[in-house]
């Protein structure tokens, strides 16, 4: 895939979908409205342990402005969630 032209986009559909979630969740959490509460199940759905590490970073960050429930299925997220709970 070359490069593209200043102010083009590329179409959703060249994205894996782990990337696709990473961006959801990373516009949802960044949002500068948190609900009281966000709940997500299997968050580590089609995505890969760099993505994982990433989306515990931006997690952490959300979760100092709401409550943060997560029910994952994954040993990376665990590790990564308990590093960022140390540091909060």
């Amino acid at each position: 895939m070359g490069a593209k032209e200043p102010g083009n986009a590329y179409p959703y559909q060249y994205f894996s979908e782990g990337t696709l979630r990473l961006l959801a969740y990373a516009v949802l959490f960044s949002s500068p409205e948190l609900p009281e509460a966000v709940v997500i199940d299997d968050i580590e759905t089609a995505l890969d342990d760099g993505h994982i590490a990433a989306l515990m970073q931006i997690v952490q960050e959300a979760g100092k402005r709401t409550n943060i429930i997560l029910t994952p299925r994954s040993a990376k997220v665990a590790e990564c969630a308990g590093a960022a709970l140390q540091e909060i």
